[in-house]
């Protein structure tokens, strides 16, 4: 965790408004990928980062027209028609700040494309590790949170998680959540079959030639 420029600063401006408070969090995520075309020599390089004898680009002129994207290529050529040895070197490098910021951000005529990142997906490695960890979490809820305390915009997802846990740890570690649970346990079993009951009735025809599906659209959760 990194605090942001001029956090405690900005926090210490609402000590008046609250005891307790936190600040926005925003995720950061920071990846590096090597070029492969960088080092090899039967690629292009797309590279900015080069060293080279002056004498390799003396007397060769260039118009500012349409060079943008393909300077790499360009110093390339004329090096190599000059009769030069063009190469590329893997133990040296530099980073290429590749960004979701427009190109040409300076210039709203010239904006054409943008890179855009989507954003990352969890995947388990550890089925039983994964398990494990979530299985703490809902029991760290059961011990140490109040029922109270959760906050209503996430009342009913907490429930839905919580009820996977076995009651009967839930009744001896406590007995408020456990009473929660097992009124909730209860009306989510009449909400479901009142769910299903008027998905019957609401069922398209298209649906009812299909039973597979039919079966599936009035069971599922």
């Amino acid at each position: 965790m990194e605090l942001g420029e001029g956090w405690y600063d900005e926090m210490l401006t609402h000590k008046g408004k609250y005891d307790f408070f936190e600040s926005k969090r925003i995720n950061h995520f920071e990846f590096y990928r090597e070029s492969s075309g960088s080092i090899n020599m039967d690629e292009r390089s797309y590279a900015v980062g080069q060293f080279a004898r002056i004498d390799c680009f003396r007397n060769y002129h260039v118009d500012d027209d349409y060079m943008w994207g393909a300077t790499d290529l360009v110093l390339k050529q004329v090096a190599e028609k000059n009769g030069y040895k063009y190469g590329k070197v893997a133990t040296a490098y530099h980073y290429h700040h590749t960004t979701e910021n427009w190109r040409f951000e300076s210039d709203l005529q010239k904006r054409g494309r943008r890179l855009v990142f989507q954003g990352p997906s969890w995947e388990i490695i550890d089925d039983e590790n994964w398990e494990k960890a979530w299985d703490n979490y809902k029991k760290a809820i059961v011990k140490y949170i109040d029922p109270e305390s959760i906050y209503p915009k996430e009342r009913e997802g907490t429930l839905w998680y919580l009820r996977q846990l076995d009651l009967d740890w839930v009744k001896q570690t406590n007995t408020e959540w456990y009473n929660i649970l097992l009124a909730d346990k209860k009306y989510s079993t009449i909400r479901r079959l009142r769910k299903i009951f008027t998905r019957l009735f609401t069922l398209p025809i298209i649906l009812i030639k299909r039973s597979k599906r039919a079966i599936e659209y009035i069971l599922e959760p």
